[in-house]
C-alpha cells in the first residue's frame, strides 16, 4: 500500500527544496521557480493527507461512508490538490517549452488537464504517457465538483484506502450510470510517475 508521493532526492539536508531549474526558466520567468516551490509544498499536503486517510480508513474499517462525511471531505481535498499540482505541472512545462522557443507568452493556452487531453499542438507531448492517469484524476475531479449522486452514496473500499466515483454524466439519469473505484495506491503511482516527468522536464541534467 503506497501511501506518499517520494520527493525525498528534491529536498537538500536543510529540508529546504532543491532549486536547480534549466537555466530559461530561472532567467525568462523567475516567477515560476515561486510557483515551483508551491507545487512542491503542495505535494506535502497531499502526503500529510494521504497518511491522515490510511490512519482513519485502517482505524474505521467501515464500507460505507455516507453517514461520516469525514472521510468524503478528506478524499475531495486529496483530489483537489492532486487536481491542482497535475494544472501547475502542465502549465509550467507548457510556459517553460514556448519560452525556450522564444515565443513571447501573453497566453497560457494548455494550462490544464482537459487542455492537454483535448490539445491540437502535436509538440507538447511528454506527458501522453500518462495519459490513463490524467483521465482518471479527471475523472474523479469532476464527479466531485459536479456530481450530486457522489456526496449522498460513497462507497470505501474493504481492501485499502481508495476513492469512489459515482454519478451521470451531467447529472441526468437518462444517461449512463458511471460507477468506478480507485485505489489510493493506483492515483499515487500514477501521480508520482507524471511528477517525475515534470521534474525532468524543468531540472537541469549534468
Amino acid at each position: 500500500m503506497i501511501q506518499e508521493v517520494n520527493i525525498d532526492k528534491y529536498v537538500g539536508k536543510d529540508g529546504k527544496y532543491v532549486i536547480s531549474m534549466n537555466k530559461t526558466f530561472k532567467q525568462a520567468f523567475s516567477t515560476l521557480e515561486l510557483k515551483h516551490i508551491n507545487l512542491m509544498l503542495r505535494i506535502n499536503r497531499i502526503n500529510r493527507m494521504c497518511f491522515e486517510y490510511t490512519k482513519k480508513w485502517k482505524k474505521e474499517k467501515i464500507k460505507w461512508n455516507n453517514t461520516n462525511y469525514e472521510f468524503a471531505f478528506l478524499q475531495e481535498e486529496i483530489i483537489y490538490h492532486m487536481r491542482r499540482v497535475v494544472d501547475d505541472m502542465i502549465s509550467i512545462v507548457w510556459i517553460q517549452n514556448q519560452m525556450e522557443s522564444q515565443q513571447n507568452v501573453l497566453k497560457i493556452e494548455i494550462d490544464s488537464i482537459g487542455r492537454y487531453l483535448n490539445k491540437k499542438d502535436s509538440d507538447f507531448k511528454c506527458f501522453d504517457e500518462c495519459i490513463e492517469f490524467l483521465n482518471i484524476i479527471n475523472s474523479i475531479s469532476n464527479s466531485y465538483k459536479h456530481s450530486v449522486f457522489q456526496t449522498v452514496q460513497n462507497l470505501i473500499s474493504q481492501e485499502e484506502p481508495s476513492f469512489y466515483v459515482y454519478g451521470y454524466k451531467s447529472n441526468d439519469t437518462n444517461n449512463m450510470e458511471g460507477e468506478y473505484l480507485y485505489s489510493q495506491t493506483e492515483l499515487l503511482e500514477g501521480f508520482e510517475k507524471m511528477l517525475n516527468i515534470y521534474l525532468r522536464e524543468v531540472y537541469e541534467t549534468e
